[in-house]
């Protein structure tokens, strides 16, 4: 196994997931009342923007490569070195988003999925990272099959299979992303915004469809430690992946549509919502059926973060199902979403970087960051339902209805719980990132 390659890439996810939580206190801050009106719009907007890549962009993609490295052997010196080169990459295009200050003439674009500043050297960065990405997941390498692995990871060899859809999806944004601003580079007149919203469309929701599966990973792995073997068998975990990856045969058809017409964005949103929903659904069934919950699990932090994370991700689909314009339902249906991830790979991070399976800062940090993260999705989507607009910072940022201010009161008591995980993680995980001791040989089971 490649251990100090998977504890780059893991380490290099959680520096980016705690840069990202500092700049989100702010982005939160500029819709409270009482300290919107002392918020500069253009400088909340760049915190945004970086924010959004530095948690979906890096976090969910560095440390799915680092569980793939971890899971897998190199095929020689010369992929080694490719791996490396891949980290480094991914390390400068990290950096390359911090390079550009937020200044006059730089414009945040506030695009789905993936927002940009509009400044040559922040469109590079993401370019660069991405190309380490996807060095990182296609060095050559041979999974790893063998008695000590399975019997100290119990779930590890079952999800192989999932771990090959999560990255097939990577690789396919990637891809969608390049051929995306190809066609649009000779689109005539298309304004700023529009160029950048339909360039990240559907390499974003690849992205996201990656996470869902590494998520259900991370589940596994957390349920089968929790009862020392599988918690579902290697076919029935094919039917869950395979499900999930049955939009990989889709991609290239939505490939040939015209990126700026409707067929493409409706083909990659009907794609999200059929294609993550019901398998995910369909193993939350078995797996629970399986499980056999007890009190004890409260005191266990991978499964409060599995009951949590789950708890999220079905929120979000149900207010996903509510959505009815460009309101604050919106963020409130993808911050449950990616709450969902964020937690189950806060717990998966832990779990690759610890040298103890238990953390009384980690159990802590799983129900301030559940709960929280919960509570302010659901401010959000109260606020939106009662029409508050989403993308609004500051002086622009006025309510119309009591309700509006009912669901950013609740949004912002969410918010600061949310914060309080993210601070009691970072005093569990940090002392980690310093650790020199070999990753898999450290953790031990719960």
């Amino acid at each position: 196994m490649n251990g100090s390659l998977a504890k780059a890439w893991v380490s290099l996810g959680v520096v980016a997931l705690l840069a990202s939580g500092l700049l989100a206190i702010l982005v939160t801050g500029a819709k409270m009342p009482g300290v919107k009106h002392l918020a500069d719009v253009e400088f909340i907007r760049w915190c945004l923007v970086v924010h959004v890549n530095l948690a979906t962009l890096v976090w969910f993609t560095a440390l799915p490569v680092g569980l793939l490295h971890l899971s897998t052997k190199v095929r020689g010196t010369f992929s080694t070195q490719l791996s490396w080169a891949g980290f480094l990459l991914a390390l400068i295009g990290m950096l390359l988003l911090f390079s550009v200050p937020p200044q006059e003439g730089v414009r945040p674009i506030l695009s789905n999925y993936i927002p940009v500043l509009s400044h040559p050297r922040y469109s590079i960065g993401i370019a660069v990272y991405l190309a380490g990405i996807a060095l990182g997941l296609l060095s050559p390498k041979f999974f790893v099959d063998s008695f000590s692995i399975a019997k100290r990871w119990p779930g590890l060899l079952e999800i192989r299979f999932g771990l090959f859809v999560g990255s097939t999806f990577i690789g396919l944004a990637i891809v969608t992303l390049a051929l995306a601003f190809k066609d649009l580079a000779s689109v005539p007149l298309i304004s700023e915004f529009r160029f950048f919203e339909l360039g990240m469309w559907g390499g974003g929701h690849l992205i996201q469809h990656a996470s869902a599966v590494f998520t259900v990973c991370a589940w596994v792995l957390f349920l089968s430690r929790r009862v020392d073997q599988p918690i579902l068998s290697r076919s029935e975990l094919f039917v869950v992946f395979g499900w999930i990856g049955l939009p990989i045969f889709f991609v290239p058809v939505i490939l040939f549509f015209d990126v700026t017409g409707g067929d493409y964005r409706q083909g990659f949103t009907w794609l999200m919502q059929w294609g993550i929903a019901p398998p995910i659904v369909f193993f939350l069934g078995r797996a629970l059926w399986r499980l056999s919950p007890r009190l004890s699990d409260l005191k266990n932090h991978e499964i409060v973060a599995f009951f949590l994370s789950a708890s999220l991700l079905l929120m979000g689909f149900v207010f996903g199902a509510f959505i009815r314009g460009p309101d604050m339902r919106v963020p409130g249906h993808y911050h449950a979403s990616i709450g969902a991830v964020t937690l189950a790979f806060m717990a998966l991070g832990y779990l690759l970087l610890a040298d103890r399976a238990e953390s009384r800062w980690m159990l802590k940090s799983m129900w301030f960051y559940g709960v929280g993260q919960a509570v302010f999705a659901g401010g959000m989507f109260l606020a939106g339902s009662f029409g508050m607009p989403r993308k609004t910072y500051g002086a622009e940022h006025v309510f119309t209805h009591w309700g509006q201010g009912l669901g950013v009161a609740v949004m912002a008591i969410g918010g600061m719980g949310a914060l309080i995980g993210g601070i009691l993680f970072a005093v569990a995980i940090i002392p980690r990132l310093k650790s020199t001791a070999p990753l898999a040989g450290k953790v031990a089971h719960v």
